[in-house]
């Protein structure tokens, strides 16, 4: 039965101002000023002034800070990293924002919510159902992996989709997609070009459910009055050739065009995002980005999986192998990650990479496999087709057992 996790815990100090870290800091004063560069900070590095509050300085420039010192140390062992600058130089660096906490650190709570919440990239937080997900995610003593967070700085954060099984989020895998603050926040220096980073329906994809949406995520923050029906435009090929209408929307770097009407089945389709588009900072594409894909599929029925490597049941595996699963349609690549497809020796998660490319997902070990053992792959019902819908079945799951 689903239960919401309820922790009442003392407030944490705000800033990074424990007696500890001030004599780090102190220690750190030794060491002398750092001009400021060209961009305002050496992307990457920590600074402070006179006071003891540290600054992270992010690739465009600015001075992101440190709301408590725990937050400071999901991202940061001890303080020796720390230089010193002037008052004079801190003070010429903008600030641009709070830092978040690490993605897959730790879980977060406000005094005035019961709900536990854990952290994807981008400071995105996901509902925790119950305390059994909680253990199944932090283990047994998961109820000191939580921090309270003040109200005022709980709007640094926003919300995603709650976990519908603890499948559905790996800490493993966030803390991957997040070595650094700049990777976290897709900081990148001021005025460069932003980038499409990737798209659904993937490029050159077949079968695409014709109630399929049509997504693209950029690398950084874009503005969205320039994401609209005249900068995002998906148009017919073929017979019959014409613009389709449809709504386009912004959220979390991610522009999405939803068509008004079905797709028709066995159309191509050209999904075009132009210069027009643009970042918050100003700066557009430097070229129009397009791809396209072919409408096919049910915009109902889910797609399965139709082979599988190694096979259900394999024997004399070699350590060394990548694991892969090919669906009968396109896949929502935003949903096929190492959340969604999972390996186990076992209760223990193995770490790795996991990649989609033209209907087949990849999951990559980061290291050998154990020699003689037995795995199991998983695909969760977090991984969606097209039009929303999980695997047939709701999940898929089979195993094999590596050689000597």
């Amino acid at each position: 039965m689903t239960m919401s996790l309820r922790m009442g815990r003392k407030a944490l100090t705000i800033g990074v101002i424990l007696a500890t870290a001030l004599a780090s800091l102190m220690a750190a004063a030794l060491v002398a000023p750092l001009k400021a560069s060209a961009a305002g900070c050496a992307s990457g590095s920590l600074i402070k002034g006179t006071l003891p509050a540290v600054y992270y300085c992010g690739a465009d420039g600015k001075r992101y800070v440190f709301t408590n010192d725990k937050n400071y140390f999901t991202w940061y062992a001890d303080f020796s990293g720390v230089a010193v600058v002037s008052d004079s130089v801190l003070a010429d660096i903008a600030i641009g924002g709070n830092v978040t906490y690490r993605p897959g650190r730790k879980m977060l709570k406000i005094q005035s919510d019961p709900r536990t919440y854990v952290i994807a990239h981008g400071g995105v937080l996901r509902h925790v159902p119950s305390e059994a997900c909680a253990a199944t995610l932090y283990g047994s003593n998961w109820n000191t992996k939580i921090d309270d967070v003040s109200d005022a700085f709980f709007v640094n954060y926003s919300m995603g989709a709650a976990l519908t099984v603890c499948a559905d989020y790996s800490p493993t895998a966030e803390l991957a997609l997040s070595p650094t603050i700049n990777a976290d926040k897709s900081l990148t220096p001021a005025g460069s070009a932003p980038s499409v980073t990737s798209v659904t329906p993937p490029s050159g994809s077949a079968n695409v459910a014709v109630g399929a949406d049509v997504t693209a995520t950029f690398n950084v923050a874009m503005d969205a009055s320039t994401l609209n029906g005249t900068t995002f435009t998906l148009t017919k090929s073929g017979t019959g050739t014409g613009s389709v209408s449809g709504a386009v929307t912004y959220s979390g770097n991610t522009a999405t065009f939803n068509p008004n009407a079905d797709l028709e089945a066995g159309a191509t389709y050209t999904a075009r995002i132009t210069t027009g588009a643009k970042s918050q900072s100003g700066a557009a594409l430097s070229a129009d980005y397009s791809w396209s894909f072919t409408a096919g599929g049910s915009a109902s029925a889910p797609v399965q999986v139709t082979s599988i490597t190694p096979p259900d049941g394999g024997t004399g595996v070699s350590t060394s192998t990548a694991i892969t699963a090919t669906f009968s349609g396109a896949m929502n690549a935003s949903t096929i990650n190492a959340g969604t497809f999972t390996l186990k020796e076992g209760a223990t998660a193995v770490a790795g990479t996991v990649n989609y490319t033209g209907n087949t997902a990849t999951f990559t070990p980061g290291a050998a496999l154990d020699a003689n053992a037995t795995y199991t792959a998983t695909i969760t019902s977090g991984a969606k087709d097209m039009s929303g819908n999980a695997v047939s079945g709701g999940s898929f799951s089979w195993s094999f057992t590596t050689g000597s």
